[in-house]
């Protein structure tokens, strides 16, 4: 079975987006709507494969797992945005997948922040939780929880994962991790890597494992999850 669950722990660490100085004006719109906020708009909410999950492979198999994915804005106290050490323009995401016949045991949980680069673009770090991650599970109902209840030590930050996220126009984004030093152990692999295309509608996420070798271990050979909005 076809598993992408790296990608979109990453990709969504690129995903959700804060007030910047990228300023456009959309028709039908007399606001300036920066595409920090575009982007957030976009990659918050509840997101489903269920579609792409019916899809079977030469053997009658499922060639993709079912998989439901919670991206919601937090707000972390002062205490662990000033500990992680992270601008207050940046704006955190608490992100959780889960296969959808197990909802209430998700295999993928961390919080994703992200600030605008110098370049225009957008740059995405991951924050895993120390300890059982399950604690946190659902957290994306109530997101207030996030702000009394998480402290510095409760994170950690993600190495050499960062994920870089341009905007491509039409309200498309897309973007993904640099080179080769996201580490990464699952089946025999070194290092892992993601791509992924966001637009109003979807999130579009490719990630594989590769050898020290470079010859891909783990992760789709024909495409991307495509998660689509609720």
């Amino acid at each position: 079975m076809t598993t992408s669950r790296f990608a979109v722990a990453v990709l969504a660490a690129g995903l959700a987006l804060g007030a910047c100085s990228n300023r456009h004006t959309y028709s039908g719109d007399n606001r300036a709507m920066s595409e920090f906020d575009r982007l957030s708009g976009e990659v918050t909410g509840t997101f489903s494969n269920a579609a792409q999950a019916d899809d079977l492979g030469p053997d009658g198999k499922p060639v993709w797992m079912n998989v439901e994915l919670h991206i919601v804005q937090i707000q972390p106290s002062a205490e662990v945005a000033r500990a992680a050490g992270h601008a207050p323009s940046a704006r955190w995401f608490y992100i959780e997948q889960a296969e959808a016949g197990v909802l209430d045991k998700p295999y993928r949980q961390h919080l994703s922040v992200v600030r605008e680069t110098s370049d225009g673009g957008f740059a995405s770090q991951v924050h895993t939780f120390t300890g059982d991650p399950y604690r946190f599970a659902g957290w994306w109902k109530n997101p207030e929880s996030f702000t009394h209840h998480v402290s510095p030590g409760d994170i950690e930050l993600r190495h050499g994962c960062e994920v870089a996220v341009r905007a491509q126009g039409g309200g498309r984004f897309s973007g993904g991790t640099v080179g080769t030093g996201c580490p990464n152990t699952s089946k025999g692999a070194s290092y892992a890597t993601s791509e992924i295309t966001i637009t109003p509608t979807e999130i579009r996420a490719w990630d594989r494992g590769y050898d020290a070798a470079g010859r891909q271990v783990w992760g789709s050979t024909t495409g991307p999850y495509i998660f689509v909005k609720k």
